[in-house]
């Protein structure tokens, strides 16, 4: 559920001939083995003043932005959040509007 919501933002924000780009790897922050998941567009981005607030349930980004048009309620980065957050993990966004959004995901490897 979460690659599927955060591959599905990237497609829909991101133009015909941009890329998307998914790394992996690991990486240990305070002693604890994490899998590291990023996932980079090349879309329109996210507004700096934005970025705080992307994960909050029922938030849009792009105001301009309707139910209908997009598809979107709001809710799956919140979802995303969340799901991610049960596992003892970590979720991420950093953006530079009209080039790129990444999302970095990460999630324990050993039990906490």
């Amino acid at each position: 559920q979460v690659l599927t919501n955060l591959l599905d933002n990237a497609f829909r924000h991101t133009q015909d001939g941009k890329e998307i780009t998914v790394q992996t790897g690991t990486c240990v922050l305070e002693g604890c083995r994490y899998l590291e998941i990023k996932i980079q567009d090349e879309g329109v981005g996210i507004p700096q003043e934005d970025l705080p607030y992307i994960f909050d349930r029922f938030y849009k980004a792009d105001k301009a932005r309707v139910r209908g048009e997009s598809g979107g309620t709001g809710l799956g980065l919140a979802i995303v959040k969340n799901i991610v957050e049960s596992h003892h993990g970590t979720i991420s966004a950093s953006s530079k509007l009209g080039e790129s959004t990444t999302f970095t995901l990460r999630l324990p490897v050993e039990k906490q």
